[in-house]
């Protein structure tokens, strides 16, 4: 059975009549990316101490002290023994309890790291950490200079901006890394 051609073309027509086509659906507002968390900003220039290195070595032991005017670094390495590093400030800008947590973080040219500390009575910060390998690099980076900021309850304590330590670090450096062998 054979449907004449107007019947075809009516069906047809009322097939697409009942199919309409759906307005452009309009493209979703632009999302900004979430911005990134802030890093933590390097202390005001003036709470900023320059530095300057001082190193000692005897059997089985490597001292270094990075002094300012009011702060003072002092890191000790002996064999056998957790490397201390001691962030001191002078007299009356200690603020806390009788214990705190906090850190010392550093940022340098090479690189940076940050190592949790306890804060405590006579000293700002004391942080110490298994003497290995990752140890010995972070007094590498140390001694090619940087901003050493003591972080936590403490409140506002200067940050020390230390030199590179030049030919008497790196003989220094050799020191630490006997220790490790």
């Amino acid at each position: 059975m054979r449907l004449p051609a107007s019947c075809v073309v009516v069906a047809v027509l009322l097939l697409l009549s009942g199919c309409k086509v759906a307005p452009p659906v309009p493209p979703p507002p632009p999302v900004a990316p979430l911005p990134l968390p802030p890093l933590r900003p390097p202390p005001p220039a003036e709470a900023r101490e320059a530095a300057i290195w001082h190193f000692a070595r005897s059997p089985g032991a490597c001292t270094a002290a990075a002094s300012g005017r009011t702060a003072r670094l002092q890191i000790t390495l002996r064999a056998g023994h957790p490397a201390l590093f001691v962030f001191y400030a002078a007299r009356g800008m200690v603020r806390h309890g009788p214990t705190a947590s906090g850190a010392l973080d550093f940022h340098g040219a090479g690189g940076g790291w940050t190592a949790i500390a306890r804060i405590g009575p006579g000293s700002l910060a004391v942080a110490a950490l298994r003497l290995d390998d990752q140890t010995v690099g972070r007094v590498a980076l140390l001694l090619d200079g940087g901003i050493l900021t003591p972080v936590g309850a403490a409140g506002a304590l200067p940050a020390l901006l230390l030199p590179p330590a030049g030919a008497e670090g790196r003989h220094w450096y050799g020191c630490a890394r006997g220790l490790l062998f």
